[in-house]
């Protein structure tokens, strides 16, 4: 909910910082706040927190148990960030990496015998999303997604391209698959499970 859900703070006629929080249907709510370089050290940081966490407590309010867990995201090198969360009670309980390679040579991938993988088609995409259900259950904090909230979020995204779903089948039976964006220059590894 955009109204709910998203801070935007306009200084000068910009965008100084901003904070967004999702997930708010689950008993987990997670947020990330920005501030601009040129606007830190005023106070936006702290601002964005409170936000987020008012959000937090307003959702668990009307809850039946009346608890939801935040979690606040912070980049590694924001240090300014890691020590104002940790002030305020966060400890890290995550860390996540982007990880990359330029594709300037050919790849010449060794598939195991017995193994077929393929490119998928955009019927295959409640498979797909059948397999990431699975795949991701015991995964840290998965929250299970209908199809069609899975659908509307992921295959109406511009850089959708069912040509870079891959799904690996043995004796006919899917048993992985790796699903690819590509955003005009940079192709990213969306999801990936066995």
């Amino acid at each position: 909910d955009i109204e709910k859900d998203a801070w935007v703070v306009r200084h000068e006629g910009g965008i100084a910082a901003l904070a967004l929080t999702w997930g708010g249907n689950s008993d987990v709510l997670s947020a990330v706040g920005i501030v601009r370089q040129s606007h830190v050290g005023v106070g936006l940081g702290s601002f964005l927190v409170d936000c987020t966490e008012d959000r937090a407590r307003r959702l668990a309010s009307s809850r039946p148990r009346r608890t939801i867990v935040l979690h606040n995201s912070v980049d590694m090198k924001d240090t300014g960030g890691i020590v104002l969360l940790g002030k305020r009670g966060y400890e890290s309980v995550r860390r996540h990496y982007t990880m990359q390679m330029m594709l300037d040579h050919a790849i010449d991938p060794v598939v195991p015998p017995a193994i077929e993988i393929r490119t998928c088609r955009p019927s295959d995409a409640p498979l797909l999303h059948r397999l990431l259900q699975e795949t991701f259950a015991d995964h840290w904090d998965h929250r299970p997604v209908s199809y069609e909230e899975w659908s509307d979020a992921f295959l109406s995204r511009k850089d959708t391209d069912a040509s870079l779903w891959f799904l690996a089948e043995a004796d006919g039976d899917p048993i992985g698959f790796l699903l690819g964006t590509f955003d005009g220059t940079r192709g990213w590894v969306s999801d990936l499970g066995v």
